[in-house]
């Protein structure tokens, strides 16, 4: 069965209009987890995480975890977490949004003049440039629509010295990686 589901993950990939369906979470921590081992920097070096969305189930590792009866503490709880994370110079976060993967690139908050509070986050709903705020309100109820789309989490150690990021940059931009993502 899995062989068959991979072949049509391939066919999809390969089609005139490609699709990325068959790439979920799963792959892109994976990709991760394989640039680090592939640059010979150790599996602490990079790391990718689940950090926020819904719980598929008890046992799945997630930082920030959303429910829709989540009271107004704990989404500004859950912003906080998302503001620390977004501040860490160590942390890039990537939103899978609906079926999309784009990084956030800013996040702002401000009070309006009626004195509501503002919480959005700059990302991209097609392509990847930073071209839409999304309103927190909006991305919760996205990542609890469905247990597949999460923000992700990927650092780099602060304890890399300035040659290894080097050498990590300087294989992440050539064809030397082999990422077979099996």
């Amino acid at each position: 069965m899995e062989i068959i589901k991979n072949m049509s993950g391939l066919v999809k990939l390969s089609s005139p209009k490609p699709s990325t369906a068959a790439i979920g979470n799963w792959a892109i921590l994976q990709g991760v987890s394989r640039l680090a081992e592939n640059c010979q920097l150790g599996p602490s070096a990079v790391q990718g995480k689940l950090f926020m969305g819904k719980r598929r189930n008890k046992l799945q590792k997630l930082d920030v975890a959303l429910l829709s009866s989540d009271n107004e503490d704990t989404v500004r709880t859950q912003w906080d977490a998302l503001r620390s994370a977004f501040n860490n110079p160590n942390v890039v976060l990537l939103f899978h949004l609906k079926n999309h993967y784009a990084l956030i690139f800013a996040i702002r908050e401000y009070v309006t003049v009626d004195g509501g509070i503002v919480r959005q986050l700059l990302t991209a709903r097609r392509g990847q440039r930073p071209t839409v705020w999304i309103d927190f309100s909006e991305a919760r109820d996205t990542m609890i629509q469905w247990e597949g789309y999460k923000i992700m989490a990927i650092s780099v150690a602060s304890t890399l010295n300035k040659g290894e990021l080097e050498l990590y940059k300087e294989k992440t931009r050539s064809n030397d990686l082999n990422l077979d993502l099996k």
